[in-house]
């Protein structure tokens, strides 16, 4: 999982756009919660330490202690891509000044 956290943390680097990484500490699938045959609960860790230690200090990771399933992990993803959004000028999110008067 550490050079997978490698691999994710180089391409994250390479974003050109507003970015932020949303982390569920408790399971990244559903295989991996808790009594599932991939809880990892150390390999998490060691992917979430590896991603903080590789990706560039600007981006932001927010870690949840929720597993990647639950409706709380959802919305906090829904609600960072709409902030995300809502950062970007408008028309880089494909509305033209335009429209704006």
């Amino acid at each position: 999982l550490v050079r997978l956290a490698e691999e994710v943390a180089s391409r994250l680097n390479q974003a050109t756009g507003p970015l932020s990484v949303v982390v569920p500490r408790l399971g990244f699938d559903s295989y991996a919660v808790r009594g599932g045959p991939f809880h990892d609960p150390d390999g998490d860790a060691a992917f979430v330490s590896a991603l903080q230690r590789h990706i560039d200090a600007a981006t932001p990771i927010v870690t949840v202690e929720t597993d990647i399933n639950d409706p709380a992990f959802a919305d906090l993803v829904a609600d960072t891509f709409i902030a995300l959004e809502r950062s970007r000028p408008a028309r880089v999110r494909g509305v033209s000044q335009a429209h704006h008067g």
